[in-house]
């Protein structure tokens, strides 16, 4: 997985279709974070 990809591309490459939403509030459930406040604080690509 791209380091630069958009939260929209990982959604869909992990299975989550075309739902990016649905992505951000699983993924923020597990983690505690958003896809993006993740990336900033890992100090990562932008994120979309």
């Amino acid at each position: 997985m791209r380091r630069d990809a958009s939260v929209s591309e990982i959604a869909e490459e992990i299975g989550f279709g075309d739902n990016p939403k649905y992505f951000s509030l699983v993924f923020k459930k597990y983690t505690g974070l958003t896809p993006s406040e993740f990336r900033r604080k890992q100090g990562g690509a932008s994120a979309g």
